[in-house]
């Protein structure tokens, strides 16, 4: 029982880490860009962080898309790797 308990808590600490991503992503890009996102448009993946917002939000993120990954890669300690915004 006590194998199975430490298994499952590497998925619970998964999430948690993956939420602190999400709410370091939503400040930097309100700091940067002044652009609100809601932590529920945001997704990782491989690397990857997916912004699912409009067209014209989007944009305007891209603008500032360099400062923004550099601001996450230097807050971000190891947890994930961050390659690319999308």
């Amino acid at each position: 029982m006590d194998i199975l308990s430490k298994f499952l808590e590497r998925f619970r600490s998964f999430g948690l880490r993956e939420q602190r991503l999400k709410e370091k992503t939503t400040r930097v890009i309100q700091e940067i860009a002044s652009i609100q996102i809601p932590i529920s448009q945001i997704k990782y993946k491989n690397g990857t962080i997916y912004l699912d917002v409009e067209a014209i939000i989007k944009s305007e993120i891209y603008l500032h898309k360099s400062s923004i990954l550099e601001s996450l890669k230097a807050r971000e300690r190891g947890d994930f790797i961050i390659e690319d915004l999308r």
